[in-house]
């Protein structure tokens, strides 16, 4: 059974992807890369139930696409056109999840992921310093990017992130001390 499928850097178009049906066809599949397709839209996941790894950097999603990947664990999503997240209810294994270099103006609600240890939210516009108190809804959180975002130019911004989730072991590629 196909476990890992890379069809990155192929222009798909939606009659290709969305209404093929091949997904139905790779139920046991763990890890899918769609980075640089052109995607404007991804549908998919809801028919690959133990996918764990999904990669779709590089394209036009304007909004994040539902998930029912119960299993999922890393998502990329960086270098698209997002401009907010919604969380996932069945996102309760995501443990990384790469947002850097889209229209963020704030950090996504993080509550629906328990399990979270890695965010990459950097070159956003994130403009709220206040925002980072909603950081502490992930315990889980160690490692933590806002780097080129308004609100890290803040004088204060190192110290209020410490205030609000002093677990964390990395802020924008640094140990926290």
């Amino acid at each position: 059974a196909l476990r890992h499928l890379s069809v990155a850097r192929n222009p798909l178009s939606p009659g290709d992807w969305v209404d093929a049906g091949w997904a139905r066809g790779c139920p046991a599949l763990e890890s899918l890369d769609v980075s640089r397709c052109l995607l404007t839209s991804l549908s998919i996941t809801k028919h690959l139930p133990r996918l764990r790894v999904l990669v779709a950097s590089h394209n036009v999603l304007p909004s994040v696409p539902e998930f029912s990947s119960p299993l999922l664990s890393e998502l990329w999503l960086d270098r698209n056109l997002l401009v907010g997240l919604s969380p996932a209810p069945s996102a309760l294994h995501l443990r990384s999840l790469h947002l850097q270099e889209n229209e963020l103006v704030r950090l996504p609600p993080l509550g629906a992921y328990p399990a979270l240890t890695t965010l990459d939210v950097s070159f956003n516009h994130i403009l709220d310093l206040d925002a980072i108190s909603h950081l502490a809804a992930a315990p889980s959180l160690r490692s933590l990017r806002l780097l080129e975002n308004p609100a890290a130019e803040d004088p204060t911004y190192h110290a209020t992130v410490r205030r609000y989730v002093p677990w964390l072991s990395e802020l924008d590629h640094e140990p926290v001390t």
